[in-house]
């Protein structure tokens, strides 16, 4: 037991200084690089401005898809920091589950779920940002159409539309849009937000616009026909997510009766059942292994019965 907690203490102190040294070298790492980007001929003011938005470890995948990920979700947290409270909560399921079964493999299960367990709330975020922005996204389309109607400009319109929104990921995100298109444009601009939410209808809006102001003819047609199909596509993810909630709550719905006629059994046996598995180290095994049957049957179901 000591051994595990040193292991522990250990871990985290690790990870802290990883931490640490990590945030120095991408400090340096980026002063070389505007420094030498300053020193040639075509170097210029808007030139700098790129590195805030350089990736950290750009040469590892995985770090660039959880920052992605990060900055989607919201969060303005580093992509290594979200590692290190990964492994903290890696070790802590570890130790959990070694408390509950102390065998090896049950160690290595919770090390797993404890592990999975921020990826499984980044998910969750990143798809309720989702969820939030395209809602006001498909009002203010129908704001700014009406507004364009009654003779409003679209920059003026649009405007409006976002001060008048309720949601305040979508005045965040399209706050920042009007802030920069006067600056580096409107295609930018838009390629800018996109890193801001995983949003295909923000896409959709986005190109509809930049070509359609840059095309000519009467820019409010285009517009009514984008919002006609952004509302189809935001009732159809309304559908879908409905299908997948139904097909997950069956799922779940047999687990909690499996649960409770382990309950009523336990109890015609005068408790018996739960000495078995609790008590001894052949029950706690195969405890173990019936929970792990049972997530995993639980996430195939949760792959084949997913709707795209």
């Amino acid at each position: 037991m000591v051994e595990i907690a040193l292991l522990a203490v250990a871990s985290i102190t690790g990870a802290v200084l990883l931490y640490l040294i990590a945030q120095n070298i991408q400090k340096y790492a980026l002063v070389y690089s505007m420094k030498k980007e300053l020193q040639t001929n075509k170097a210029s003011i808007i030139d700098t401005y790129k590195y805030k938005e350089r990736k950290r470890f750009e040469n590892i995948k995985i770090a660039q898809n959880i920052a992605t990920l990060l900055k989607k979700a919201g969060f303005t947290i580093s992509e290594y920091l979200f590692f290190t409270a990964a492994l903290f909560c890696a070790l802590i399921g570890g130790l959990l589950f070694y408390f509950m079964i102390d065998n090896v493999i049950s160690v290595i299960m919770g090390f797993c779920i404890g592990g999975y367990a921020p990826f499984f709330v980044l998910s969750i975020a990143v798809n309720r940002r989702r969820r939030d922005f395209n809602q006001a996204l498909s009002s203010a389309i129908s704001m700014l159409v009406r507004m364009m109607r009654n003779g409003i400009g679209f920059e003026q319109a649009l405007k409006k539309s976002v001060d008048a929104n309720e949601s305040k990921v979508f005045q965040e995100i399209m706050g920042r849009f009007l802030r920069e298109k006067d600056i580096v444009g409107e295609e930018k601009a838009f390629a800018a937000i996109y890193e801001m939410v995983d949003s295909s209808e923000l896409q959709i809006f986005g190109i509809s616009v930049v070509i359609g102001r840059s095309s000519g003819g009467k820019f409010s047609n285009t517009l009514e026909k984008l919002e006609e199909s952004i509302n189809s596509r935001i009732k159809l993810q309304r559908k879908v997510d409905v299908a997948t909630r139904e097909a997950s709550f069956g799922s779940y719905l047999i687990i909690v009766i499996l649960a409770l006629i382990y309950v009523m059994m336990d109890n015609s046996f005068n408790g018996n059942m739960s000495k078995y598995f609790f008590q001894t180290d052949k029950g706690k095994l195969e405890f173990m292994v019936t929970i792990v049957w049972v997530s995993i049957g639980l996430f195939l179901n949760s792959i084949l019965t997913k709707v795209r």
